[in-house]
């Protein structure tokens, strides 16, 4: 087995596009950005975990293995998955939510993040749909804004899936393409899908009306502002127009 590439450099000079890999975006305009850095064979199903999940409602990344072998060597680095369109995505988006896999035994899934709202919302949706869901174990992640989820003004998430729990959301195989086919999907993937989708809906909801909130803040401390300066004025008015 060749060695994992770190970046996307790395993966243009080794590999060949629509061959050995895919990269699909989709722009909705929407809030939230919906990123699965290694979809296709490198995670099995965290890349239609994450188109489910953006629907229509969301932006969304796919970078996909495609190899029938070794895809493991197509793994980025999320603190060096520096690409032009998902760069761009994550400046148009407000957060960023990662779907990717862990190495836990057991079917659980870590949350982790330095969105601290949207963090305590999957925890919360998840842990009420009756899934194993914990805080991340890697060390860092809620602080570090290096790793590309937590790269916007207000930190992103990740949601870290078990083999064991992508596994059990299937009616069939976790290898050989086979999870693909929807007709595996089972309805365990259903719930997890909608926990997400409603946790983010709330995440949505009350971050508007906390910038709302904000914004109306500010409205009421520059009325309250003299008139010379909301006018960009260098100082009060002597009258004749002039300022003193």
């Amino acid at each position: 087995m060749s060695l994992p590439l770190r970046d996307f450099a790395a993966v243009v000079l080794a590999a060949e596009k629509d061959v050995d890999y895919r990269i699909q975006v989709r722009e909705s305009g929407g809030y939230v950005a919906i990123v699965a850095l290694h979809g296709g064979g490198i995670e099995p199903l965290t890349g239609e975990l994450a188109d489910a999940i953006a629907g229509e409602e969301y932006n969304l990344y796919l970078f996909s293995g495609l190899r029938e072998a070794d895809n493991e060597a197509l793994r980025i680095s999320p603190l060096r998955a520096h690409e032009m369109r998902l760069d761009n995505l994550i400046r148009r988006s407000s957060t960023v939510l990662s779907i990717t896999g862990a190495a836990d035994v057991g079917p659980t899934v870590q949350v982790g993040g330095a969105n601290e709202m949207l963090r305590r919302a999957l925890l919360q949706a998840l842990q009420e749909a009756g899934f194993e869901a914990r805080p991340s174990e890697m060390p860092g992640m809620a602080q570090a804004r290096a790793y590309f989820f937590n790269q916007t003004e207000l930190g992103g998430a990740q949601l870290e899936l078990s083999a064991a729990l992508r596994a059990s959301m299937l009616d069939g195989p976790l290898h050989a393409f086979r999870w693909q086919d929807p007709a595996c999907w089972n309805e365990r993937l259903h719930l997890f899908v909608g926990a997400v989708r409603q946790a983010l809906a709330l995440y949505v909801t009350a971050d508007r009306a906390d910038l709302a909130r904000t914004l109306e803040r500010f409205e009421r401390t520059t009325r309250r502002m003299p008139g010379w300066i909301r006018r960009g004025d260098h100082g009060p008015s002597d009258g004749q127009g002039r300022a003193n």
